[in-house]
């Protein structure tokens, strides 16, 4: 049940979650949810308690760092900032 719920969290569903609860429920802007891909999502991939949980965290997460970067780019940031 740990691993669905966090799948939740991540990959291109999981940006959507991220930037539409920010701001309604936490009042964060867009960088402010941006910091929180940082602090919360990036790191979900490491507590996957299953084979195929891992697997699929891998690919989602991977999806959210390819996003980050187009962030980045937009922003003005080179990327690693």
């Amino acid at each position: 049940m740990q691993d669905a719920d966090r799948l939740d969290a991540v990959g291109a569903i999981g940006l959507g979650r991220m930037f539409t609860f920010g701001g309604a429920k936490t009042g964060r802007d867009m960088d402010g949810s941006m910091g929180h891909l940082d602090e919360k999502l990036l790191r979900l991939e490491g507590m996957a308690k299953t084979a195929v949980g891992r697997e699929l965290m891998r690919e989602r997460t991977e999806r959210l760092s390819i996003f980050k970067g187009w962030w980045m780019e937009e922003r003005g940031f080179a990327v690693g900032e």
